[in-house]
């Protein structure tokens, strides 16, 4: 009996996940309004919201693994990994930036 109460509880939890999974169109939406946060609501905040939409959807690669999600962006020389499960977003790594190797 306890078997199949945690086996119905496995498929829900799974099928939840499946259903929840956040599209590459929603990660895009929340990495810009995280840029927006960072670069305020003056001209700054217009530009990015103007700008960023576009260029975080063409240098985002998004792997779907049904249950969640992995998006890679690289900007540049920086790259962020970002997990989506459940309708939300997790950072994995921090915003990787070259160190400038001029002499």
């Amino acid at each position: 009996m306890k078997t199949k109460i945690i086996f119905v509880l496995v498929a829900v939890l799974l099928t939840l996940a499946a259903v929840s999974n956040p599209t590459k169109s929603q990660y895009v939406d929340w990495a810009t309004n995280k840029m927006i946060e960072k670069t305020g609501t003056g001209l700054l905040g217009y530009i990015t919201l103007m700008v960023a939409p576009s260029l975080i959807d063409r240098t985002t690669q998004a792997d779907n693994f049904i249950f969640f999600s992995l998006y890679q962006t690289k900007i540049a020389d920086s790259e962020v990994v970002v997990l989506g499960a459940f309708d939300k977003f997790v950072q994995v790594t921090k915003i990787k930036i070259p160190e400038n190797s001029n002499p």
